[in-house]
């Protein structure tokens, strides 16, 4: 049976067009991103021309990390079964309560996440799938997020593009280790102060190793091909913390292709153009006098004159080099610009929307935004199914195994994405509530509304659409009852108050009659 480096070695091979495509990718927008085979730390990196392409990935990363895990507030819904919900209709408080109390847990767990930092490993996840097409990213027990680039892991998928196996490799120092994993490496053979120092600087090749069989992922881990004992162990399908995630999928391909793949054309067209006129700016800035030799003005002359000194000679005698392509160049400027141009729209960059020396309306902005933020949905929906699905599983069963949430029945609650372009959000279910009830107003009246709704009811689906926790804020029922009370008391002083000052402008009428009577 082969081992886990020489079955890494085997599908490296299917791996190698698409990190060729990602290094070429990389090197036209963030060199750094994705270096160079044997790239180190202090090992140079040519840069690009041009910024339109690192600008682009890195707005295009920050639109999409922020769509997709939007910062203080839920990333997904917890859903009750159709059957159930239909039960609850009976009911609208219960079904409120219930909504609410799966508000609690959504807000639990997206806190939990926001405080793992794993935004900021998504973020960095995000960027190598638009530069590079593909990224490895797992889920720690702490709910971090680790970064596997594609030059260090491989991936098999089936027909389905389902993964079937995982490899990743990592080069580790020897002194980070614990001594029973150090042991399995051959350690130097000498026993003074310079072998202990060779032996702290010694790295060694980790290999971790999925499979899946059946219903489970297996997985085991192996330093410099030896298997190391106690790392075996398996995951559930629907729960494995490995994600090999794609920004375009093709079918029967088991890597995926970037967005800056899709305009690499134009990208490489800018950069040859920002080139070229770049180095004529730098030949047209660049002065250089001729003189004639058989003139009569004297060249030392000219060189050693101050500023305002007189010099004898003739003017016709010198003349400057110059470099008449200003208007080819202009050609080249006009291109570069349109090309910069598509390159932002691609990107999804707002520089790219308002046309210069034109008013535009701010509906019509948002109009285009949209349009232009709708030709990567799929990937968005993609994405939702593949990272943030299992990665709300994931987060909701650790967080019950540290008994920080209840357990949740499977068959009654079901977790839904809410965040993406097609995805069923929690603004959706606000915009419908809003319509129904802006539409019964306007046919019927706001007196039928009134009469037809419960309006604590609607307030409590309101806060839960907005993912608001209306504990405290929502007045409860025996607040609403010592209120109606105060009220009543209130209209009924209201109302006897006139009759209290009848009887005793009556009992003021009688006292001075009788006061008269008895003067005379």
């Amino acid at each position: 049976m082969a081992t886990t480096q020489a079955r890494y070695t085997q599908l490296s091979g299917s791996r190698e067009p698409f990190l060729t495509r990602a290094r070429e990718n990389s090197a036209l927008t963030i060199p750094s991103l994705i270096t160079p085979e044997g790239h180190s730390g202090s090992s140079p990196l040519k840069q690009p021309f041009q910024s339109v392409g690192a600008r682009g990935c890195i707005g295009l990363t920050a639109k999409a990390a922020t769509t997709l895990m939007p910062p203080n507030e839920p990333f997904f819904r917890l859903d009750i079964e159709e059957y159930t919900l239909a039960e609850l209709s009976s009911n609208p408080e219960a079904r409120a309560e219930i909504e609410q109390a799966l508000t609690m847990v959504e807000r639990t767990a997206s806190r939990s996440v926001e405080t793992a930092g794993t935004r900021m490993g998504f973020s960095e996840g995000t960027m190598h799938l638009i530069v590079g097409g593909n990224v490895l990213i797992y889920v720690q027990e702490d709910l971090r997020i680790k970064i596997f680039t594609l030059d260090n892991y491989v991936v098999s998928r089936d027909p389905m593009g389902n993964e079937i196996e995982i490899i990743t490799h990592e080069e580790v120092a020897l002194a980070t280790l614990p001594p029973e994993i150090a042991g399995l490496v051959e350690a130097p053979s000498e026993a003074n102060a310079e072998g202990a120092m060779k032996a702290m600087d010694k790295t060694a090749k980790l290999y971790t190793h999925l499979v899946r069989e059946d219903k489970v992922w297996t997985v085991k881990q192996s330093i410099n091909d030896k298997d190391i004992p106690g790392t075996e162990g398996t995951y559930p399908i629907d729960k494995c913390p490995w994600f090999a995630l794609r920004w375009n999928r093709i079918d029967g391909e088991d890597y995926g292709r970037s967005h800056v793949e899709t305009i690499l054309g134009d990208l490489k067209s800018l950069e040859n153009l920002t080139k070229a006129i770049l180095e004529y700016a730098a030949g047209a800035a660049k002065v250089v006098a001729l003189v004639n030799p058989n003139g009569v003005t004297d060249e030392e002359d000219l060189s050693n004159a101050e500023n305002f000194q007189f010099v004898s000679g003739v003017a016709d005698d010198v003349s400057f080099l110059r470099i008449d392509k200003y208007a080819d160049l202009q050609v080249a400027k006009n291109l570069a610009d349109d090309l910069t141009r598509r390159i932002e729209q691609h990107f999804l960059m707002n520089s790219s929307i308002q046309r210069s020396g034109e008013r535009v309306t701010a509906e019509e902005i948002r109009y285009m935004a949209a349009d232009l933020e709708a030709t990567i949905g799929a990937v968005y929906v993609q994405l939702s199914q593949e990272f943030q699905l299992p990665l709300v599983k994931i987060t909701i069963e650790r967080l019950v195994k540290q008994k920080r949430l209840p357990k949740l029945p499977k068959e009654l609650v079901q977790p839904t994405v809410t965040t993406g372009i097609d995805a069923l959000s929690r603004q959706s279910d606000l915009n419908k509530l809003d319509r129904m009830v802006a539409g019964l107003r306007d046919l019927y009246g706001p007196e039928a509304l009134a009469a037809e709704t419960n309006v604590g009811d609607y307030v409590k689906r309101r806060a839960a659409a907005l993912g608001i926790d209306p504990t405290g804020l929502l007045k409860t029922p025996e607040q609403k009852e010592e209120e109606a009370q105060q009220r009543q008391q209130q209209m009924m002083m209201q109302q006897g108050l006139p009759n209290m000052i009848n009887q005793m402008g009556g009992l003021a009428q009688k006292g001075m009659e009788a006061n008269g009577s008895q003067g005379k």
